[in-house]
């Protein structure tokens, strides 16, 4: 407790739809390194259901907390991350995703929410938590049924995507995602499309976008930074894409652009979501090249290596809200970005190439390589800057403050 004491802050009790060692990166982890700088910050990961326990019984993740999930549910520091960041299990819940919404699917509904704070009640007994915030971070299927002496100082949700629009979250999330926005004391958006739509369901609306770890993809432009071995043999220009190989990506785009340019190779780093991944045909050509997962930490290296960096996403209801993380990720590297124009980011049109048909897309990589510069570099560089989640961190503690001389 003596440690706590000299923290700036109230502790936070956060929640997400991401578990902090989960296979794609999320914004609600990356913040909640930059939190624990100043609080103590309990991140509660996003639940395993039963069928969840069963199908990756042996994967790493439910390996390394078979105790907690069988059990009562507990917490644990997180080995290389900072002290004042635990991270936090449930027990088991009972799946209920596919059921309708009826007497049975709030039933269900009410018991994971039991065993989540029971969970949340031990943690706050254990930690003697007086004073703390609740983030919810696109997680709707939980918090609906807090137990008396669950007294957060202020409950905030974040929308980070369009919830309607993904296959496993709209039979049930935009309705309970509604009812926490509207009993939140504010809401978050990471695009201006989420603020709009939330907007609908609060009057205290705010745009918190996602950010990068600039210092971290500068190091693209040390001159001593080694290109990775596997795609060190590469002797051609490289077009890069780097994150989620997923649902949001236009593939048919992918497979014209690498056929168009087959003077280059496309370089695509990233864990492909099967479940999604509608490419197939990349993998019989030529000049394609799939790397697989990647740490954050080795992206740098990989950037390093390219000509030209791509978000290749199509436009739907689901791509016109997001605020890509690798946006920032991309220019803090100073690589030439191209992308669709799926969403309004127009903050970045003049250091980027934003495509308006396929044949610009195509077009617009060819001549980001051609009007490179060290100047633009340095351009694209500055650009990013200001997005750091440092600088989100105090963005929303500012919000924080200003709610809680309301309260």
């Amino acid at each position: 407790m003596a440690q706590s004491e000299k923290l700036k802050r109230n502790d936070l009790i956060m929640t997400s739809l991401f578990r902090w060692d989960g296979r794609f990166s999320s914004n609600a982890w990356r913040l909640a390194n930059e939190f624990c700088k100043e609080r103590r910050v309990f991140y509660v990961n996003y639940q395993f259901t039963l069928k969840d326990l069963i199908a990756e019984w042996d994967g790493t993740q439910v390996q390394s907390r078979r105790g907690k999930l069988l059990g009562r549910g507990g917490w644990s520091r997180p080995e290389g991350f900072p002290p004042n960041l635990w991270s936090v299990d449930a027990p088991v819940f009972l799946p209920n995703n596919k059921l309708s919404d009826g007497a049975l699917y709030r039933m269900l509904a009410k018991q994971n929410d039991r065993r989540l704070f029971n969970t949340v009640m031990r943690l706050i007994r254990h930690f003697d938590i007086k004073d703390f915030t609740w983030l919810n971070v696109y997680n709707p299927y939980i918090g609906h049924y807090p137990p008396k002496g669950f007294n957060p100082a202020l409950k905030v949700y974040y929308t980070v995507d369009a919830i309607s629009e993904d296959n496993y979250t709209k039979t049930h999330g935009p309705r309970l995602e509604q009812k926490l926005m509207r009993e939140a004391d504010f809401v978050m958006g990471t695009s201006k499309e989420l603020v709009r739509m939330a907007g609908n369901y609060s009057d205290d609306v705010h745009f918190l976008p996602n950010a990068a770890d600039i210092d971290l993809f500068k190091k693209a432009n040390d001159k001593n930074i080694s290109v990775p071995d596997d795609i060190s043999d590469i002797d051609t220009p490289v077009i890069m894409y780097t994150g989620n190989i997923s649902l949001r990506i236009n593939y048919p785009l992918l497979v014209k652009t690498a056929k168009r340019h087959t003077d280059k190779t496309l370089v695509m780093v990233g864990p492909v979501d099967n479940r999604a991944f509608k490419g197939q045909e990349l993998y019989d050509l030529p000049n394609v090249r799939f790397t697989g997962t990647k740490e954050i930490e080795q992206l740098p290296a990989y950037l390093s290596r390219a000509d030209c960096v791509i978000i290749p996403f199509e436009l739907t209801k689901l791509t016109a809200s997001i605020y890509p993380l690798k946006i920032n990720e991309y220019l803090a590297s100073g690589r030439p970005t191209v992308l669709t124009r799926f969403s309004d980011l127009a903050e970045f049109d003049h250091v980027t190439y934003v495509s308006d048909s396929d044949e610009e897309f195509m077009d617009n990589i060819q001549k980001a390589i051609d009007e490179n510069t060290p100047q633009k570099e340095t351009e694209r560089v500055k650009a990013s800057e200001g997005n750091t989640w440092q600088a989100r961190t105090k963005t929303f503690h500012k919000l924080e403050d200003q709610y809680r001389n309301r309260v």
